[in-house]
């Protein structure tokens, strides 16, 4: 980084107290000699591969990316995808839905009674019902 300095530019030595810093220099000029340990040039960093390893990769880069804008990759497989990764959404959207409602439901109708408590279990069975239904169309999906 100081060999990018410019020329005129200084750069402190150490912290002087007032009367010293009248009577002595404040910094080292670029061309001067600079301070202990930054002395030694910046080494860069360097790839040592073989010529023939870079063309394979090259190439291999190449295959891919022909094989991507032909078609022939597909991340989650082939058939209808997106629409059941769409229908999953809506069944996740539906499940919140219901939950809230049950919610809004236990509210309304006191838990403590025999009446809020069973519709509340029947409410938390249909959750578990949707909940495993989504379950098994991710699984489905990620078996493609």
């Amino acid at each position: 980084m100081a060999s990018r300095m410019m020329k005129s530019e200084t750069y402190p030595v150490s912290i002087q107290s007032s009367a010293e810093s009248n009577t002595s220099k404040q910094g080292v000029l670029k061309g001067d000699k600079p301070a202990v340990g930054s002395s030694r040039p910046c080494n860069e960093h360097s790839f040592l591969t073989d010529v023939a390893d870079v063309r394979t990769m090259e190439q291999g880069l190449l295959q891919l990316l022909e094989d991507f804008h032909s078609g022939k990759l597909q991340a989650f497989g082939g058939s209808m995808t997106f629409e059941k990764m769409d229908h999953i959404r809506e069944q996740q959207e539906r499940l919140a839905r219901l939950h809230f409602e049950m919610e809004l439901l236990q509210d309304m109708h006191r838990r403590d009674t025999e009446e809020g408590k069973t519709a509340s279990n029947d409410k938390m069975g249909k959750l578990i019902d949707q909940l495993h239904a989504i379950s098994s169309s991710i699984q489905r999906i990620q078996k493609e």
